[in-house]
């Protein structure tokens, strides 16, 4: 269960700190332009995603 747990809280800290992000920047207290933000978006999930499959080998 030890696997599950630590994927529990990554994915709980990933969406935490999406979160706070977005509620940043809806707020109107941090602006950064569109592209830039989706980038890092999309590169933050292939970073997870790369760390997931290298923990299973």
């Amino acid at each position: 269960m030890g696997g599950g747990w630590k994927l529990v809280k990554t994915i709980t800290a990933f969406t935490v700190a999406h979160s706070i992000t977005l509620a940043l920047s809806t707020l109107g207290h941090v602006r950064v332009s569109q592209a830039p933000v989706e980038a890092a978006i999309a590169l933050s999930i292939v970073f997870l995603a790369r760390e997931l499959l290298l923990l299973r080998q």
